[in-house]
């Protein structure tokens, strides 16, 4: 989701990129802030969620939550790219998840469960839970992009929220996904999605989706998707020159375990 928050007048002057590894033994809780704090990869963790919670709130995205964080059973199981200042505050975040993971511990992606839901009201979203189903029958590997949050004191506010988007797009090609799903705002993120070549999922008509109107979201929500290894390299390379190759200067970090 894509969202905007009020600008705090103090915009950083460099940007680091870090990919976030999930724990292999899904070990660490996010709701567990004192361990957190124990470790970088933690640290720079909690404030991705600290910034996504004000986003949240201030944006109205989610009319409900009373928690500190607003964080959920994904986020211990999901890949973290975050766009971080020279103090290591988090200014910008998206989230991806591997299918194959979830399944691993018996739990449903935001894409498919949002699907399902909307599925029981309006038949033509079953179009969505039927990509998932078929695509998993014929042995693909399955990645969801969602949770993009920017500041929008920083300058090229849309340029980040792109190469967020790009990168998490692109390492998920990398590593032999086949097919990328999106849910997005209609307002914000949809058109964002988009410009990196993802496709509206269509109804049984070839129509492409209405946006859904959800109860707990002040967007309404779109659905795309991304066949990854049909991307040219010529598109990706483009895509690259005109947002910048910050790949070269991405950081990896490995769960818990590394030390500050």
């Amino acid at each position: 989701m894509y969202s905007l928050i009020a600008a705090d007048n103090s915009a950083p002057v460099s940007l680091t990129y870090y990919l976030l590894h999930p724990p292999d033994d899904y070990g660490l809780s996010t709701q567990c802030k004192e361990v957190l704090s124990e470790t970088l990869y933690g640290r720079l963790l909690v404030s991705s969620l600290k910034l996504r919670t004000q986003v949240l709130r201030d944006s109205g995205v989610y009319n409900r939550t009373q928690k500190e964080l607003c964080v959920d059973e994904l986020d211990d199981h999901a890949f973290h790219l975050l766009c971080v200042n020279g103090g290591n505050s988090c200014v910008g975040a998206i989230r991806f998840i591997e299918h194959e993971r979830l399944q691993q511990v018996g739990l449903q992606s935001g894409v498919e469960k949002l699907a399902r839901w909307a599925a029981l009201k309006i038949p033509a979203y079953r179009a969505v839970v039927e990509m998932v189903e078929r695509s998993r029958e014929a042995k693909k590997r399955l990645g969801e992009v969602g949770m993009l949050v920017v500041r929008t004191d920083l300058q090229k506010v849309s340029s980040i929220a792109l190469r967020l988007t790009m990168l998490s797009l692109q390492y998920e090609r990398q590593q032999g996904l086949d097919l990328g799903l999106c849910s997005a705002g209609a307002i914000y993120g949809a058109s964002l999605y988009r410009r990196l070549g993802c496709a509206d999922v269509v109804d049984a008509e070839g129509r492409p989706l209405d946006p859904l109107d959800h109860p707990e979201l002040a967007d309404r929500v779109t659905f795309q998707y991304l066949e990854l290894k049909a991307q040219p390299e010529e598109r990706i390379r483009r895509l690259q020159e005109r947002y910048g190759n910050v790949a070269r200067g991405l950081r990896y970090l490995n769960g818990p375990l590394h030390a500050a």
